[in-house]
């Protein structure tokens, strides 16, 4: 750990500052260094308000100004006057804190865009606007329609506005409370608000509201926003449209209706048919009806469990569900019953699209070697969850060793690229001259805008590298290859310098009548075939031809990986940030 005083070297602090958050010390840096944009400037993108350390000259650096605001809203307070009438400047200091807009000219907060822009962010803003946007009805409205809260600050007749208040408690309920009394016990208004907002009557927020304000067409708004409601609806408003709206969306409807109706076959079985979970709240006597039991595990195969134990163990009921079970891709193995857990042809189907499912699956499956092979095949961690013996098998071990491989491969160059990204931010908000050192840094940040060449070191600039990429960049023939493939995050080495050169021209498709078409972009594609046939609907099967050569698909695709990802050339990976 490095601690600071007045003998620490600049470049340190800078590393220090720039590291370290909000950790260092202001007093101990040497008073000379807090004179430079860049410390300036490293302390202000951790703590905004420190502006008020800088310099005049340094308060009026639009940069510098503007990373402090994005930290800190309040920093506006230290910029320059000219500066506090900036409306970028301004717009970055309310997207932090709203209640910065005291800090800007008068003027300007008279300015309903950037008053709403305030009272978005911080609701305490709004005592801070102009007097004319107080009084302005219309301003007002929109106010509350982004803040409700702000009718706190409200002067007595806006708080019997019956529209402005409507749109308040929509926008947030509890404010209900300052509201004007007269609101609070007009029967319209309150109805207006449960139409508003269905939700306030189960959330207690506004007491005044109970069952009796519900009518048959908010019933209906009510459990189409979510079954759940239905409870807080009064029986004389249980229609059938009404209950099998909710089913489809809570089984647990049936809990609140009559016996009479739950008795009822042919009303189970639309039940049922609307939502197959409703088997489960059916009387005693229908779990064991052959009919409403198919029904059920025909549309959710799990629904098996609700059945009684004579139908749960019959073998056409069983099939039926195991059916419906492998062709919902949803469904998880954890979710479903034991029975299935330990059903083999289930199990395979479930491993086999996601390995980690084998851990839910039974004891005895977990030792099944082709269960186990299934599992470790999709995802070599599933390795884990399979029994010890199937772990310890040769073939198993081999597929599960060689897929972690894989994933750590990828591990490892995502640290590598999250390192460089990292540097690469530093150097954007740096500005620094001779700040880059490294090549692969060296090559991003020229392919980025606001690139300045006195960034490079004097040996980078120099450097062949990076010579022949500014060349390109300034070659209109070139510059759309290269930034595709910087682009696509693909490593740049030097073979690919050479590639790019006999890449001007592009992929050559030629079908079975002699007809050539033109691939683009083919060099960062994934899938060349897909990117030929998404240019060329029509086209059907095709030769491929590069530079006059004539190429099969898996031999284009071989080559264009061994070159644009060899490690021959690691010094010269460029990623895009």
């Amino acid at each position: 750990m490095v601690f600071l005083d007045h003998t620490t070297p600049l470049d340190i602090v800078l590393s220090v500052l720039r590291k370290r958050g909000k950790t260092y010390k202001i007093k101990y840096i040497n008073p000379e260094f807090l004179k430079e944009p860049e410390v300036i400037l490293a302390i202000v993108s951790k703590a905004g308000k420190y502006l008020r350390i800088a310099s005049p000259e340094l308060r009026n650096d639009e940069y510098i100004v503007s990373v402090a605001v994005s930290n800190n809203g309040e920093a506006l307070q230290y910029a320059s006057k000219e500066l506090r009438s900036n409306r970028t400047i301004i717009n970055k200091a309310l997207q932090q804190n709203g209640f910065a807009i005291q800090y800007i000219d008068p003027i300007l907060r008279q300015d309903p865009e950037i008053a709403l822009l305030a009272i978005r962010s911080n609701n305490r803003s709004y005592s801070k606007i102009g007097l004319n946007l107080k009084n302005d009805r219309n301003f007002n409205l929109q106010a509350v329609a982004i803040k409700g809260i702000i009718i706190r600050y409200f002067p007595e007749e806006y708080r019997k506005d019956r529209e402005m208040m409507r749109l308040a408690i929509k926008n947030r309920p509890s404010v209900f409370e300052n509201i004007d009394s007269s609101l609070k016990e007009d029967r319209e208004f309150l109805q207006e608000l449960l139409e508003d907002n269905p939700s306030i009557l189960v959330s207690g927020v506004i007491p005044q509201i109970d069952k009796s304000y519900i009518t048959h067409k908010l019933a209906m708004k009510l459990v189409k926003k979510n079954g759940y409601y239905f409870s807080h609806i009064p029986p004389e408003l249980h229609t059938e449209e009404l209950i099998f709206i909710a089913l489809k969306y809570n089984s647990l409807v049936l809990r609140h209706l009559s016996e009479e109706m739950t008795s009822n076959k042919e009303f189970l079985l639309r039940a049922i048919c609307c939502n197959s979970d409703s088997l489960q709240f059916a009387p005693t006597e229908f779990k064991n009806d052959r009919e409403l039991v198919s029904v059920a595990v025909s549309k959710r195969g799990n629904s098996i469990q609700y059945a009684s134990v004579e139908l749960y163990l019959d073998p056409d009921i069983r099939a039926i569900a195991i059916r419906q079970i492998l062709h919902n891709k949803q469904v998880k193995l954890q979710n479903l019953d034991r029975m299935f857990q330990d059903d083999k042809e289930i199990v395979l189907c479930m491993v086999s699209r996601n390995g980690f499912e084998v851990n839910f699956a039974s004891d005895s499956l977990k030792d099944d070697m082709e269960v186990a092979h299934c599992a470790v095949s999709q995802n070599g961690f599933a390795i884990r969850f399979v029994s010890p013996r199937c772990q310890e098998d040769p073939e198993i071990k081999t597929i599960a060793t060689r897929y972690q491989h894989r994933i750590a491969q990828r591990s490892d160059m995502s640290r590598i690229l999250k390192n460089i990204r990292q540097e690469i931010l530093e150097i954007s908000s740096h500005r620094e001259y001779n700040s880059i050192t490294k090549l692969p840094l060296a090559l991003i940040a020229i392919c980025r805008s606001g690139f300045n060449i006195n960034q490079l070191s004097d040996e980078l600039k120099t450097h062949p590298s990076i010579i022949n990429l500014l060349q390109l960049k300034t070659d209109p023939t070139n510059k759309s290859i290269l930034f595709d493939v910087v682009n696509a995050g693909i490593p740049l080495t030097e073979e690919l310098h050479n590639l790019l050169q006999n890449a001007r021209e592009p992929l050559i498709l030629q079908d079975l009548g002699g007809n050539n078409y033109t691939v683009r972009n083919w060099l960062t594609c994934d899938n060349i075939i897909a990117l030929a046939q998404e240019q060329y609907s029509e086209i059907g099967s095709f030769d491929i031809y590069l530079n006059d050569r004539l190429f099969s698909e898996m031999e284009l695709i071989d080559a264009k990986q061994s070159i644009l990802y060899s490690s021959d050339f690691p010094e010269a990976m460029i990623v895009y940030r």
